[in-house]
């Protein structure tokens, strides 16, 4: 008789705890301009991320021991799904492939959804304002020549921050989102990001044969020749800026690379 109790106070438990866990898709809004996404939470409104595994179904990604990972987003008992298509219902997914807290709060987390396409995910913001779930989109259209190339999702830039696709830094600790000044207003920069300056407000781009410079707080720029042979590639652009560059301040303070007297002697500290 006991065992047959056990089995039905176990049963109404579990029951219990999945009759509480729900779900809601949420259709995401657009990034215009520069946004704060760091709210603070009071007690239990925070997100939560976990951590996620399974061997069944087709697999998102599989790592090398052959299980599916990914991870989840929830708001108290509440599973975020995200409508990767604005016209499609069935697209909405909870399975992030990338999922990280940017501010210290736990209000607001940067997911890439998991998907098999080959492509870079999309990316969204995921944030916590007024007790309520806001997602936020990281897409700009683009008609670049070379975008499957540059769009390459989620680039960390050391413990400050992301660029998104060339198209959009976003801010760790503090949770801001910002839109990448473009060369071209309908293409997203058309090249690999190099370097930064040391305040981590200048980014630098080789494109072609110039460094394109932007300092994304203004929106200010600066393009820098590179010997055709230089920009071949990513190494030996590096190379050049660290025996032929220096970080210069304008009048504004703002920091930009320039090219100086190939004879003079560089100290690598100049770079870190």
């Amino acid at each position: 008789m006991k065992p047959t109790l056990y089995a039905l106070l176990l049963a109404a438990v579990l029951f219990g705890c999945s009759k509480n866990e729900t779900s809601k898709v949420y259709k995401p809004k657009v990034l215009t301009a520069m946004e704060s996404f760091n709210e603070y939470g009071k007690g239990s409104d925070s997100l939560a991320i976990s951590k996620k595994e399974d061997s069944s179904g087709e697999p998102d990604k599989k790592d090398g021991d052959g299980i599916r990972k990914w991870y989840s987003v929830k708001f108290l008992d509440t599973l975020i799904q995200i409508q990767v298509n604005p016209d499609d219902p069935k697209s909405a997914t909870d399975k992030f492939a990338f999922a990280e807290f940017i501010n210290t709060a736990k209000t607001c987390a940067l997911v890439q959804i998991a998907d098999q396409s080959g492509l870079a995910a999309p990316v969204y913001i995921v944030t916590v304002k007024n007790n309520k779930v806001e997602v936020v989109s990281l897409y700009r259209p683009s008609n670049g020549p070379a975008d499957v190339k540059f769009t390459k999702g989620i680039t960390r830039v050391g413990n400050a921050g992301y660029i998104i696709n060339n198209d959009f830094y976003v801010t760790r600790v503090y949770a801001k989102a910002y839109l990448l000044k473009r060369q071209n207003p309908d293409q997203r920069i058309q090249g690999d990001f190099v370097i930064n300056s040391s305040d981590i407000s200048t980014f630098v781009f080789l494109v072609g044969n110039s460094l394109y410079e932007l300092h994304y707080p203004t929106g200010e720029v600066f393009l820098q020749p590179v010997p055709a042979e230089t920009a071949s590639s990513l190494e030996s652009t590096y190379d050049w800026i660290q025996q032929n560059c220096k970080w210069v301040k304008n009048a504004k303070g703002i920091s930009f690379l320039k090219a100086q007297d190939p004879d003079r002697i560089v100290d690598i500290k100049e770079f870190k």
